[in-house]
């Protein structure tokens, strides 16, 4: 190793390593140098397994997927169990979607988001980012989640009630006004916000035990009434769909591995998707 270390800092210019107490740190060249060569080994591992033979019931390659917690409640446990049957050896590291995404696909850190697109969607500036391939997966609209024994709900959800009732919102980015509101307003109507979180995940838990309404996506609806005592409705103001898209970068575009995954994410997209009309 410290002949290998010689080599790399006389070829360098550069210590690249210096000590620090009992320890060695890189400098700020060795810090530079960090970022491009993990791409660059990231694309010599692409181009070597461009064109190799792939056989997903034996294939042993760990995946890791950007998405929100939306995704990962409505589309995580198919996909598993459809992995387990077709390509036990293939592990999935799940990552938050962050405002980084964009670097995240580009350095390689991220091979694939799958979620909700659109301008809106931080870290997604894909026009602003070269290199970045997106599919549109699908669309999907929203349903409103209320308690299976709200007292206020009967079989029909109208506008009017809609507005008088509580919400649930949730604000992954910490802003006071979601989709529903934005709709609303074109109305010149409001809704009371009683509660604003961060996360999906405790959504159908709180509603179903409060007199909240939650407005949310179709997918997510449908995976939250399996899990908590829940009925669902057609919300009484229009809503525009949610577009479904994949993103990844240009560079697994041939890989066989990495194209059979996004092919199966997308099948396991549009089997939840209803069919629009």
């Amino acid at each position: 190793m410290s002949h290998k270390l010689r080599r790399l800092r006389e070829q360098l210019g550069d210590p690249l390593l210096v000590p620090q107490g009992r320890q060695l740190v890189p400098t700020a060249r060795a810090e530079a140098l960090e970022a491009p060569l993990r791409v660059a080994l990231r694309d010599l591992v692409a181009a070597v397994r461009h064109g190799a033979r792939f056989d997903p019931a034996t294939t042993e390659r760990t995946f890791v997927l950007a998405c929100s917690d939306l995704m990962e409640l409505a589309l995580l446990p198919h996909a598993m169990e459809q992995l387990a049957e077709l390509a036990p050896g293939v592990r999935l590291v799940v990552r938050r979607r962050t405002p980084r995404l964009a670097d995240e696909l580009a350095a390689g850190d991220v091979d694939l988001y799958v979620g909700p697109g659109g301008r809106t969607v931080p870290g997604l500036d894909l026009e602003a980012r070269a290199g970045l391939v997106q599919r549109t997966l699908g669309e999907e609209g929203f349903r409103v989640l209320a308690a299976a024994d709200h007292p206020g709900v009967g079989q029909r959800l109208t506008r009017k009630r809609f507005v008088q009732l509580p919400h649930l919102l949730v604000s992954p980015g910490g802003g006071d006004r979601g989709v529903v509101d934005l709709a609303l307003a074109k109305l010149e109507l409001t809704r009371r916000v009683a509660l604003r979180i961060p996360h999906f995940v405790a959504a159908p838990f709180i509603v179903a035990r409060t007199e909240l309404l939650f407005t949310c996506p179709e997918r997510f609806a449908r995976a939250a009434a399996e899990l908590a005592p829940l009925r669902s409705w057609k919300p009484p103001v229009p809503l525009p769909a949610t577009r479904i898209i994949a993103v990844w970068h240009e560079r697994f575009r041939a890989d066989p591995a990495h194209r059979w995954l996004r092919e199966r994410f997308a099948g396991w997209v549009a089997e939840g998707v209803p069919r629009r009309a």
